[in-house]
């Protein structure tokens, strides 16, 4: 398949190659790219080899020449996202495949080797390529979030090591518990002591009741922040069809026995959305 990168290119241990060899543009590079990682995933779990508990640290190691992300690219946004994505689940299965197991807290730092000093570099150029890393450890079930409480992500550093092909290392340390102290900031406290999160909530069924309780319990536009979130997990809906089947609801004769005070609400906030929006079109106010 004409873009893909040839198979010796690839590391025989993950499946993985460079980033940049590869054609952002073209999905089926990218589905071809999973099924290899998917494979090596699998091939990894079916060794027989113990996991070791007792290790503290581990190198996972990216191909890729340069990092993916600077802070002082100009890309499109897709192609970013796309980036993003890749670098996200190259994290993950390379950590999976390295059997690192659940840590209560460890530290992730970002290694930049080149082989040449024939140019200056900043370290916290790449800062960009570091997060979606850290995210797809989270994915892999090593911390349950990446926030300081869990997960210490100090500056990238950039190393000199002649000879070597230049290449990315995330290394992974585990890290005692935190105990919250003073002098510590706020903010990291507050995260260590605060409950958290047990992964996704169960299901509900799209009720009409179901329905208005939880736009009433969270208002604001469904397509953006937390809630496009909760309305994916809760419901398995996008946001067009939570809206369509949400005014629905307010419609029905179960929703207004339910929660007149809510339907009545969602339907006069609509009745003043399609208005609006009728007026910026015809330039005039469509009932008179």
């Amino acid at each position: 398949m004409e873009g893909l990168t040839p198979i010796e290119n690839y590391d025989p241990v993950t499946g993985l190659g460079p980033l940049e060899t590869l054609d952002l543009s073209n999905w089926k590079t990218w589905r071809e790219t999973a099924a290899r990682e998917t494979a090596a995933l699998a091939e990894a779990n079916a060794a027989d080899e113990p996991v070791d508990v007792d290790r503290e640290q581990w190198v996972l190691r990216f191909d890729d020449v340069r990092p993916p992300l600077t802070a002082n690219q100009r890309l499109h946004w897709r192609e970013i996202a796309e980036r993003k994505r890749i670098l996200r689940n190259g994290a993950s299965f390379r950590a999976k495949a390295a059997r690192i197991p659940a840590l209560e807290r460890c530290e992730v730092l970002l290694i930049w080797v080149v082989a040449r000093a024939d140019r200056r570099r900043d370290a916290d150029n790449i800062v960009n390529t570091l997060k979606p890393m850290a995210d797809g450890l989270v994915d892999a079930g090593i911390v349950p979030d990446d926030t300081p409480d869990l997960m210490v992500k100090p500056m990238p550093r950039i190393e000199l090591r002649r000879g070597e092909t230049p290449h990315l290392e995330l290394i992974v340390t585990r890290l005692p518990a935190l105990e919250p102290a003073d002098g510590m900031p706020l903010a990291v406290v507050e995260a260590a002591i605060a409950p958290k999160r047990t992964g996704k909530p169960a299901r509900r069924t799209a009720t009409a009741a179901a329905l208005l309780d939880f736009e009433r319990e969270n208002p604001g536009n469904p397509a953006k922040g937390s809630k496009y979130n909760d309305i994916r997990d809760l419901f398995g809906m996008k946001p067009p069809v939570y809206i369509d089947r949400l005014l629905a609801a307010a419609a029905s004769r179960e929703g207004l026995e339910h929660d007149a005070i809510t339907a009545h609400a969602i339907t006069d906030r609509a009745a003043a959305l399609y208005a609006d929006r009728a007026r910026r079109i015809l330039g005039k106010d469509p009932s008179a």
